[in-house]
Parts: structure tokens; C-alpha cells; sequence
């Protein structure tokens, strides 16, 4: 039943955001909650009303679990579910226009994916597009960047482990030449960034400050949000700042 619903609602609202995309200026939606990362939009007068046939142009159905948001570039929307219970991570691409699935690529295999809420997926987080290249991140499972044009998966970096218990939920950012993730688990709390270009681990910020007694009570599934430059250049500290949360 979880899966069922899960295709059901990101189909109509892909459909419902290329309907939209005819009426409204052209806007990039690159991240979890858009360009800024707060959610906001400068579409107007949309539609408040919709079903599986009013105001929607197509849908189409995705194999699997995922409670990743689209994000869109040009004519692509890509996302990502799990297949398999979490033994394979995929990336999907969906042809903005005409509303077909163009590419679906496994980015992972995990051999034994840890346990999670049942209310929870293997493929939660949101990607994140820059420069013609997705980045993905499916928390203690793995973080990737794929090509957009070629699909193939330039890189994969499984070095930051953590216990979610239940499961990954914090979606990456970028800046500059870093992608950002958040990794607050049972027994890790750190803000990690990769290098876009090879996915080298640049910095990591372990989370200062008393931690709760108990473990359950030190895990967290926000994503990060850039606020601010990481700190003054002149210091040359910008790699060792924690001010960008």
C-alpha cells in the first residue's frame, strides 16, 4: 500500500508541474524546496484543484520507494527510489515534456541495506542539480554524481557511515565546488562536504556542543541551508566553517 501511494502522488505532481511550466516564466526547481532552499516560487495563479485528470498533462508510473522530491533543469526531472527493499538505489529521469521515463540508472547495490521505519524510505533525501550534473545522496548507503546528458555515474562515495535507525532523510546542497550533506545519526553528528569534481571528502564539521544521554534523542534529518558566505576568505577558514548552518 506504501508503495502504491508513493507513485500515485509523485506522478501527479510531476504532471502537475509540467502543466504548470506552460502557463509560468521558466524556473529552475534545482533542490529540496527550490532555488533558495525556503520553498518559495515565483509562479502565481496556479491551480488549486487537480485529480488524476484535471490539470494534468501526463503521469507516469515509478517502480519502487521514494520519498525524494523532483527536481527539475531544462526538459529533465530527475528523482530517486529504491527498488528491491533497498538493495538497489536508482536515479530516474523523466522527459519534462513529454512525461517518459528517459533514463533509470542504479547508482547503488547495497549487498544488506540497514533496517528503517516502515514509514521511511531507502531513497528520502532529494538531489540536488548543478552544472549539468546531479548529486545524489542516499545517506549511510552512499553519495553519487551523475552526468544529465550521458547518465553515467561519475562517482560514488560510500566513506561516511552512521546509524539513521530510521533511515536517511537530510538532502544535500551545493556551493561552489562542494556538495553539503548533513549526517545526524545515533552515533555520528558532522556536516560533511564532497568535492564536486571526484567526490573527495573536502571537510568534515563534527557538531559541537553536549549531546543528549540518550542516543535517540541525537539523531536529526534537516538539510542544511546556505545563509551566508562560510567565512571570511582573508582567514582562509572558509573550509573550517560551521557558519553556512
Amino acid at each position: 500500500m506504501i508503495r502504491l501511494r508513493r507513485m500515485l502522488v509523485v506522478v501527479t505532481l510531476m504532471g502537475l508541474m509540467c502543466h504548470l511550466a506552460r502557463g509560468v516564466a521558466e524556473e529552475e526547481w534545482p533542490q529540496f524546496r527550490g532555488p533558495t532552499g525556503q520553498g518559495i516560487a515565483k509562479a502565481h495563479d496556479l491551480p488549486v484543484v487537480f485529480d488524476d485528470k484535471k490539470n494534468v498533462a501526463w503521469k507516469v508510473a515509478i517502480e519502487g520507494t521514494g520519498w525524494s522530491s523532483p527536481v527539475i533543469a531544462g526538459n529533465q526531472i530527475w528523482l530517486t527510489t529504491s527498488t528491491d527493499a533497498g538493495h538497489s538505489l536508482r536515479a530516474i529521469c523523466v522527459d519534462r515534456a513529454a512525461g517518459k521515463v528517459v533514463r533509470d540508472i542504479e547508482v547503488f547495490a547495497p549487498t544488506n541495506p540497514p533496517a528503517i521505519n516502515a514509514k521511511n524510505s531507502y531513497a528520502s533525501p532529494t538531489p540536488v542539480l548543478n552544472d549539468g550534473r546531479l548529486f545524489v545522496h542516499f545517506g549511510t548507503l552512499g553519495t553519487a554524481c551523475v552526468d544529465c546528458t550521458s547518465g553515467s555515474v561519475l562517482w560514488r562515495n560510500t566513506e561516511v557511515q552512521l546509524n539513521h535507525k530510521e533511515g536517511p532523510g537530510s538532502s544535500p546542497i551545493v556551493y561552489e565546488d562542494l556538495v553539503i550533506v548533513n549526517c545526524d545519526g545515533l552515533d555520528v553528528q558532522a556536516v560533511v562536504a564532497f568535492h564536486q569534481s571526484d567526490g573527495k571528502i573536502a571537510w568534515r564539521a563534527t557538531r559541537p556542543g553536549p549531546l543528549d544521554s540518550n542516543p535517540d534523542f541525537r539523531k536529526a534529518y534537516s538539510t542544511p541551508l546556505l545563509i551566508g558566505r562560510f567565512a571570511d576568505p582573508a582567514n582562509q577558514s572558509r573550509r573550517e566553517s560551521r557558519d553556512f548552518l
